[in-house]
């Protein structure tokens, strides 16, 4: 009988270190569902906490050209955002509404060309990914005008805030 009560015992405190360690993870990484996810996202919902307070476009105009990201960027002296997702991925789609969605970093068109590529289009975006061996998603790249990669950040970028200055970062350095 004792023996019994010691094997429910130790079982009752694995579960209570289990759901301890379980709790803590979730305060500081989300849980990576597709779950009530939608697909780009309402972005006239709210700024997530901006700090941005000026006049900005409600969306980024997204480029899905390569090309035309590069040409559009030489002409401005701007650089690149290239998001490379796929279509299955949630996160990604995190991305579009908490990330992209937020008007600080709408606001940064004034310096940086958005260009959204697929990673498994079977065109453009998978060769892009390739030739920058994107191996996990959301995987987001800054280039500047002739294309040479300046920073690459794979997975969520969260909050916008950070997001904003990471862009600003990159630019300053090319």
């Amino acid at each position: 009988m004792v023996m019994k009560l010691a094997s429910v015992g130790m079982a009752l405190c694995a579960l209570v270190i289990l759901g301890i360690v379980v709790a803590r993870e979730r305060k500081s990484v989300p849980v990576m569902t597709t779950d009530g996810v939608a697909g780009s996202g309402d972005r006239s919902a709210g700024n997530g906490g901006s700090r941005y307070s000026g006049t900005v476009p409600r969306e980024i105009a997204w480029e899905h050209d390569l090309q035309t990201a590069l040409r559009s960027a030489s002409d401005g002296n701007r650089v690149v955002v290239v998001d490379v997702y796929t279509d299955w991925c949630g996160w990604c789609k995190r991305m579009d509404q908490d990330i992209y969605g937020d008007p600080q970093v709408a606001a940064l068109g004034r310096e940086a060309v958005f260009l959204k590529l697929n990673a498994e289009d079977q065109s453009e975006g998978q060769r892009f990914a390739r030739e920058h061996r994107v191996n996990g998603f959301p995987t987001t790249i800054i280039i500047d005008s002739s294309g040479r990669n300046l920073q690459t950040r794979i997975g969520y970028v969260s909050p916008a805030s950070a997001f904003a200055d990471w862009v600003h970062s990159a630019r300053a350095r090319s």
